[in-house]
């Protein structure tokens, strides 16, 4: 955390002088390339700092670049006025276009960000299918999808327990839905409820077990992850299924309606 705090400052401190300087840079030249050149290129450097940092750096790159045209390359110069109309426009195109582009950029990293989460997702499917497919003891299997809800839930910590649930923990639902006592929980707001929430592993109307999470205060968990650990809870039950067909006699429990 401490590391992205120093980035994110280091971002704004370069979306303020980057421009700056590049805009000091073209004095000399600024009789003979016109002012909408020196925009364009201005515009290249806000372009630059929105891709490299974040939404703030452009905003604050933006505000750098226009400010630093009007004052070094907008008559009368080194003056906050402004007298010609062009320059006027000139000015305000380059904030409105370095605010756009660093939108666009948080955009595209978040977009980046969220194609590489599910790339990680299917590689997690991918694993504990290879275990399965293997026919690895159960034992391994359970505790490969616990190593992979505790990284994939952002989880303190995850563990199996077999049989039903003896409490009235909160619990994410088939559906991703995460359950409280009082109706639904916005897990992406506000992360995963209470000290423990409870992941059932059951195959068809018969619970083996559950897995018990212990969820990270605060940390938003989307519901295509939430979906993603029901489906490795799903490997577990059918591991178990296929190894121990459920009859009612044999240790196999049909779920009550509170633990639907």
């Amino acid at each position: 955390m401490v590391k992205g705090h120093t980035r994110d400052l280091v971002a704004v401190g370069v979306g303020v002088t980057a421009p700056a300087a590049m805009a000091a840079a073209l004095i000399p030249a600024r009789d003979h390339i016109g002012g909408v050149n020196v925009a364009l290129v201005l515009a290249v450097v806000v372009v630059a700092v929105a891709v490299w940092g974040h939404r703030l750096a452009a905003f604050v790159a933006a505000a750098s670049a226009a400010v630093c045209f009007d004052v070094l390359h907008t008559r009368p110069y080194y003056s906050f006025s402004i007298t010609g109309r062009n320059d006027v426009i000139t000015t305000a195109l380059l904030l409105i276009v370095g605010v756009a582009v660093g939108e666009l950029a948080v955009w595209s990293r978040k977009q980046q960000a969220a194609a590489a989460a599910g790339s990680e997702d299917i590689a997690r499917m991918h694993g504990v299918g290879d275990l399965v497919a293997d026919g690895r003891p159960l034992d391994q299997v359970i505790l490969a999808v616990a190593y992979e809800l505790r990284h994939l839930l952002s989880l303190k910590a995850c563990h199996f327990r077999p049989g039903l649930s003896t409490s009235d923990r909160s619990r994410i639902d088939r559906n991703g839905d995460v359950l409280v006592h009082d109706g639904l929980w916005d897990v992406d707001d506000m992360g995963l409820p209470g000290k423990e929430v409870e992941l059932t592993v059951q195959w068809g109307d018969f619970v083996f077990g559950r897995y018990v999470l212990v969820p990270t205060p605060g940390q938003p968990i989307p519901l295509e992850r939430r979906l993603v650990a029901v489906a490795l809870s799903d490997q577990v039950a059918a591991v178990m299924a296929a190894g121990q067909p459920p009859t009612l006699g044999d240790g196999g429990h049909r779920p009550t309606e509170s633990t639907r």
